[in-house]
């Protein structure tokens, strides 16, 4: 039997399939990684989308690529803390640049604020993984 057909038979047995740990065959380093990048706050929308158009390069040459993206802050114990922000759109313009729209506004990053305690400017994190 594959392993395809194994893990499936697992999942329908009820079993859980545990993460993998880094460095134990997960992903390694990432290709390219933007570091943490200091991003804008946007007025609250009134009647028209805001936002802005970002063009990055990161010159790995292919299309064939896994993005990640993650918008962060420092708590108040002064620790990185990191979100997946699904209002970030990111496209694959060509095999050497990634354009990602931000639309972040005052009024979410208050929400982010109360319900997690961050502080400090938002940052945006974007790594890339080559396969």
């Amino acid at each position: 039997m594959d392993q395809r057909k194994t893990a499936d038979n697992k999942r329908a047995a009820g079993s859980a399939t545990k993460p993998t740990p880094p460095g134990k065959g997960g992903l390694g380093q990432p290709d390219w990684d933007s570091g943490e990048v200091t991003m804008p706050l946007f007025p609250p929308p009134v009647n028209a989308p805001q936002g802005q158009n970002y063009t990055w390069s990161h010159n790995l040459g292919s299309m064939d690529l896994l993005v990640d993206a993650n918008l962060g802050a420092l708590n108040s114990q002064g620790q990185m803390m990191w979100f997946w922000y699904p209002e970030t759109t990111i496209a694959l313009n060509g095999p050497n640049q990634l354009t990602f729209r931000w639309t972040l506004d005052e009024e979410g990053w208050g929400h982010y604020q109360t319900y997690f305690g961050v502080t400090g400017p938002p940052m945006l994190r974007v790594r890339i993984w080559r396969f």
